[in-house]
């Protein structure tokens, strides 16, 4: 789910973000690098979660500071039910 506002695009991470689904996430995640200059991720829908998630989210925060962009997440990764990996 995707939900944008005035000056930052807030990308939603729904359901199982592990490897079964980690060309999704990484798509998703690009795409909105791409197409706006801060990227606020919200991660607590999150039902599952692997070491592959994980290094998505670093791959993207590098990808965005080399194309002069903010990437953040809401809050830490693994706070609360969302962050039981699998």
């Amino acid at each position: 789910m995707l939900m944008t506002d005035e000056r930052t695009h807030m990308l939603v991470l729904t359901g199982d973000a592990g490897i079964k689904n980690a060309t999704e996430v990484a798509t998703n995640l690009r795409q909105a690098i791409e197409n706006h200059p801060a990227v606020a991720i919200d991660t607590r829908a999150l039902s599952a979660a692997d070491v592959t998630t994980v290094q998505s989210l670093l791959a993207a925060r590098v990808s965005a500071r080399a194309q002069g962009k903010e990437l953040r997440l809401l809050a830490p990764l693994g706070g609360g039910a969302a962050g039981r990996a699998e």
